[in-house]
């Protein structure tokens, strides 16, 4: 019974030994735990240090290099849109230019459809007034060849007035045609 109590009594210390060794190593794994638990904290916060100094840089970079690129594309914008702005300007002007000449050239056909009118109109009314004088003549030669059989003072008149007619180019023509 002694050797059985005192193997409870080693039992026991054996088992005490074990929980508090247990205890003992738990103690020391959960500080070493700890330990590694703050190692992984400061290694995760120094990666995120290195990780964001050169990442911020490398953001930095492309975000300047964007801008750069964004402000050359404005520039090219404003660029396309001046040209495109003179373009207009200049076929404007050209427009105006050609729409002003087409309106010269017609006033110049205008007034020279105007002047051949006149002209035109001038003539024929010279014309007609030509044939009307003819026809005067005729019949003054009609009465004046009438009085020449008739009378011979008439005759007499009749050759004087030849005479200042001959000086006339006109007459000349009315006396060809008899």
């Amino acid at each position: 019974a002694i050797t059985a109590g005192a193997q409870g009594v080693s039992q026991g210390t054996a088992c005490t030994r074990s929980k508090s060794t247990e205890h003992s190593e738990n103690r020391r794994g959960a500080g070493w735990l700890a330990g590694r638990d703050h190692e992984t904290f400061r290694w995760g916060v120094d990666y995120d240090r290195e990780t964001h100094e050169r990442y911020s840089n490398l953001l930095a970079d492309m975000e300047a290099r964007l801008q750069g690129e964004c402000e050359d594309l404005r520039r090219q914008i404003l660029q396309m849109q001046e040209l495109h702005r003179q373009e207009v300007l200049t076929w404007h002007e050209k427009e105006e230019k050609r729409r002003e000449e087409a309106a010269e050239e017609l006033r110049l056909r205008m007034g020279e459809e105007r002047r051949k009118a006149v002209e035109d109109a001038g003539r024929a009314e010279a014309e007609v007034e030509k044939k009307q004088r003819l026809g005067r003549m005729k019949m003054r030669l009609v009465e004046l060849w009438q009085m020449l059989e008739s009378d011979s003072g008439d005759r007499a008149r009749f050759l004087q007035e030849r005479e200042t007619a001959r000086n006339d180019a006109f007459t000349d023509t009315v006396f060809e045609l008899y």
